[in-house]
């Protein structure tokens, strides 16, 4: 599994309809373009390369640059707050990929298989209304530098 931040999750789907289906739309969209790229068809049978991978069926929908900012963790998880910057579409135009989650993040990890990786969404609002130190249990670093990471927009629409 690869690190990611969540723009939105399926069971949030409910909550923010416009950007559920916009970003459904484009994914869609993109998928459709890939399979009836007859480039990718023909590299494939031109090499009769049975071992050539299908085109994708979770295509990239764009790029945006990641901020990592802090990390948080406690007893059970630990995750890294991130700030989306410019985001670009899979087309090259601007596009304005955003997080539904209160604070964007990356789960680094959990203590065990018990704990669900969306418990860091309630670990960083619990950060946002206490703060870090012994009385709440949480411990925080800031990520010294300015380390900015160009990640892939993708959308995951099953497990696998």
């Amino acid at each position: 599994s690869e690190f990611h931040v969540t723009l939105i999750h399926r069971a949030s789907a409910s909550q923010h309809p416009q950007l559920w289906q916009q970003l459904s739309d484009l994914h869609t969209s993109l998928t459709r373009k890939a399979n009836s790229d007859p480039s990718r068809k023909n590299s494939a049978a031109a090499n009769d390369d049975a071992s050539a991978p299908p085109p994708s069926p979770d295509p990239d929908l764009g790029t945006v640059k990641v901020l990592l900012e802090r990390l948080i963790w406690d007893e059970r998880l630990m995750c890294i707050v991130v700030r989306l910057l410019s985001s670009r579409a899979a087309d090259g135009s601007a596009a304005d990929f955003a997080s539904v989650n209160e604070v964007p993040h990356v789960t680094v990890g959990t203590a065990n298989a018990t704990v669900k990786p969306k418990e860091s969404n309630d670990l960083l609002n619990k950060w946002l209304a206490h703060g870090s130190g012994a009385d709440t249990g949480l411990r925080e670093l800031p990520v010294r530098g300015h380390v900015e990471l160009e990640g892939r927009v993708k959308g995951v629409l099953q497990r696998r």
